[in-house]
């Protein structure tokens, strides 16, 4: 995915399939990365939320597919990004179709989409590449 500058993510749930947990922090490395915590999103929606609990710490309670979370922050360099989450999913639980928009509400924007896999329990968290 390729960013310019200020940025705007959204990931919005596509489907309404399963329960997810996506632990996705505004946070720029010194290697150039951007980590995006769940706990710095913009919780757009209803059931949709942030939690707190140590062993958690992630977004969860996705059930409504029209929910979203929102984080703004400025990359330090343009530049082609590969983008990973960490995710868990409850067993019985995959194949929610989930999406993420760089400036959603702009020309020139970018979606990558990607299914939720079944990791066991919400909080067996598993990162992956999305493409």
């Amino acid at each position: 995915m390729h960013l310019n500058q200020r940025k705007e993510i959204i990931m919005q749930r596509l489907s309404l399939l399963v329960l997810t947990t996506l632990w996705a922090a505004a946070a720029l490395a010194d290697d150039g990365s951007i980590l995006l915590h769940g706990q710095q999103a913009e919780v757009i929606g209803t059931t949709l939320r942030y939690e707190p609990q140590p062993h958690k710490q992630t977004l969860g309670c996705w059930t409504n597919s029209a929910d979203a979370a929102e984080w703004t922050f400025t990359a330090a360099r343009s530049g082609e990004y590969a983008v990973e989450v960490l995710q868990g999913c409850g067993r019985g639980q995959g194949g929610s179709m989930m999406q993420l928009t760089v400036d959603a509400d702009r020309p020139g924007r970018q979606s990558l989409a990607f299914v939720v896999e079944e990791t066991g329990h919400f909080q067996a968290f598993k990162p992956r590449s999305v493409v």
